[in-house]
C-alpha cells in the first residue's frame, strides 16, 4: 500500500489527495494541533516503512515484522546511539555466534 501522508515545505505531514485548508477551517487551535501531530506521526512511521524496503526490498507489513522479531529477542541490548544495523537470517545468527565464541577464546585473528 502506498502513503496515506505527504511532507510540506516545512517538514509537516498533509495527507495526500486532501485539501488540508478544509481541516484547519473546521477545528478548533488545539484540535488541529493534535490532528497535525497524528499525521506526524504516521509519517514518521511510513518513513521508517520506506527506509526498511530501501535495505531489505518490498515487504508487505515489514515494520511490523521487525518489531516482531524484536519482541521474540526481548533480551537484546540496544546500546545507543545505533549506526547500523542489519536483520539476520537464523542461518546467519548461528555463523555468527560461532564467530563470536572463537574471537572470545582468542582463536580468530
Amino acid at each position: 500500500m502506498g502513503r496515506f501522508t505527504e511532507r510540506d515545505e516545512f517538514g509537516n505531514a498533509d495527507i495526500i489527495g486532501v485539501d488540508s485548508m478544509g481541516l484547519q477551517c473546521n477545528l478548533k487551535f488545539d484540535e488541529f494541533n493534535r490532528v497535525t501531530n497524528a499525521l506526524n506521526k504516521l509519517a514518521e512511521y511510513e518513513d521508517l516503512e520506506e527506509k526498511l524496503q530501501s535495505v531489505y526490498g518490498k515487504c508487505d507489513d515489514m515494520l511490523q515484522k521487525v518489531v516482531e522479531c524484536l519482541e521474540r529477542h526481548e533480551g537484546i541490548d540496544i546500546p545507543e546511539p545505533i549506526y547500523k544495523a542489519r536483520l539476520l537470517t537464523d542461518g546467519e545468527v548461528d555463523r555468527w555466534e560461532e564467530f563470536k565464541a572463537l574471537e572470545e577464546q582468542g582463536k580468530m585473528l
